[in-house]
């Protein structure tokens, strides 16, 4: 396709996105230089066959239909556009087009060209998937020279000599090679080929000489000259062989689409040569759950090391972090029943949730600590903890939620985004403030019958838990 070609298809999409009220903004790109990896919708380098289309809505209260349903209400129209290929792209923070990458690597390239075939079928089998492309299955046409060998070898042509005939006649010289012009101050490069109605018949190229060990000889006489098509461009990483397949989804979650992917019959079983790896929003996803873990991992440590700072001691500190998976399931559940993905922003919510429900904890535990040392029974401490820190607890958790409520309906511009957040920040403080002032106090006895007979055993006494006065729990160990 020539340019105008593209640009008259880029008219097409734009007088069709212009009949519709949601579309506010449209602006366009045609032959766009991009160096987005992970099978982004314009490929690396300059390309006068491709074209972004950007589309700016308007707001969210000022339309009655999602992103999602603009997209499909408009995909049929735009696939029956002739000679054009569009498919939508919500660019993210990895710059992909596509949430879904699959990526294969291999150093056989007929082999992968063959897997690549196949695992295109099966994804767009899929019906989690839709809009399926690979980097393999855009071909263009071109005209293959295929050098016959044996007709060569005795003729004492080389490969490397067809190759520079057949570019010299289709592209001309390298530029360092070029005759030049002297035009006053400058040079002009001097570039002899074929003329370009020429370059397109079998016949003139078959005729162009290569020189041999005779003389010049046609070239149609050590190769086969003839129509065929190619890939658009052959990626490689590490010196091997890859093809990037990217789709846009159509139901569920990027976690479950990469699930039903990986179940594929293609995927169970590559051949020897054949690896598959990670790319754009996928690869995204999977670091940011491990990296995720690990901070979840030693914020809990170091909630821990603080808490054993604070109390003196090491038991009592276990008490209070009884609290975090109760709020974790709350966050969970939260996100079960609105719908929403653990994606990055519920995660964040799920490590704010691991200051916010020890906050009370620290409150109860503390208070019941200080209701001892004045002389109260163990009972008597944690009903008074109990009464006294539940206004302090209830006040800080509603206002809490009461922030976070406005972002979890969604309510205003961007908040879709944060939503999953909020949700599962509300679903964690609900669950562990309810749960806290019953799961506390049963964890606290337990803690102190277990330290109780601990140093029972090493000889020492402890004061009973039905006897007043009694010292906090860790200062006495």
């Amino acid at each position: 396709a020539t340019l105008a070609d593209t640009e008259k298809v880029v008219k097409d999409v734009e007088a069709l996105l212009r009949t519709r009220p949601e579309s506010k903004l449209i602006f366009s790109t045609v032959g766009t230089a991009s160096n987005s990896a992970g099978g982004s919708l314009v490929q690396s380098g300059t390309s006068i066959t491709r074209a972004t289309v950007n589309v700016v809505l308007v707001p969210r209260n000022a339309r009655s239909i999602s992103l999602e349903e603009y997209q499909d209400s408009l995909r049929d129209a735009l696939t029956r556009i002739p000679g054009a290929r569009v498919a939508f792209a919500q660019f993210g923070a990895t710059g992909s087009a596509k949430p879904v990458n699959v990526l294969l690597r291999g150093a056989d390239g007929p082999q992968l060209e063959r897997v690549g075939a196949e695992l295109l079928r099966e994804m767009r089998a899929l019906p989690e998937l839709r809009d399926v492309t690979s980097s393999s299955a855009e071909l263009r046409p071109e005209v293959q020279i295929r050098p016959r060998l044996t007709e060569a070898a005795e003729q004492g042509v080389t490969v490397a000599d067809i190759g520079r005939t057949v570019r010299l006649g289709t592209q001309g010289d390298v530029d360092f090679n070029l005759a030049k012009f002297n035009a006053g101050n400058r040079q002009l490069n001097i570039r002899v080929q074929l003329q370009p109605e020429a370059r397109g018949q079998l016949a003139a190229i078959g005729d162009l000489l290569v020189a041999s060990r005779n003389g010049p000889i046609p070239l149609r006489t050590v190769a086969d000259v003839s129509f065929g098509t190619g890939p658009v461009q052959i990626d490689r990483y590490d010196r091997a062989r890859q093809i990037t397949f990217t789709a846009n989804l159509t139901q569920g979650n990027l976690g479950d689409a990469l699930a039903k992917i990986q179940q594929l019959p293609t995927l169970q079983n590559l051949p020897t040569g054949i690896n598959q790896g990670t790319v754009g929003e996928s690869k995204v996803m999977i670091d940011i759950f491990t990296e995720t873990v690990l901070a979840l991992g030693a914020g809990i440590m170091f909630i821990y090391v603080v808490l054993v700072l604070l109390f003196g001691g090491f038991l009592q500190p276990l008490t209070i972090m009884m609290a975090l998976p109760l709020s974790f399931g709350g966050a969970l559940a939260g996100l079960l029943v609105f719908n929403k993905e653990l994606g990055l922003y519920a995660l964040i919510g799920v490590i704010m949730l691991m200051g916010l429900v020890t906050k009370n904890s620290i409150l109860l535990v503390e208070y019941a600590q200080m209701a001892r040392s004045q002389g109260a029974t163990r009972r008597e401490a944690l009903m008074q903890a109990g009464r006294d820190r539940l206004r302090p607890i209830l006040m800080t958790t509603i206002a809490m939620i009461a922030g976070m409520l406005p972002i979890a309906l969604e309510l205003g511009t961007g908040t879709e985004v944060l939503s999953p957040m909020a949700v599962a920040v509300i679903g964690g403080l609900i669950t562990s403030t309810a749960f806290t002032l019953v799961v506390i106090p049963a964890v606290f006895t337990l803690l102190d019958d277990v330290q109780r007979a601990f140093w029972g055993r090493l000889g020492r006494k402890l004061p009973a838990p039905d006897e007043p006065g009694g010292r906090p729990l860790e200062a006495s160990a």
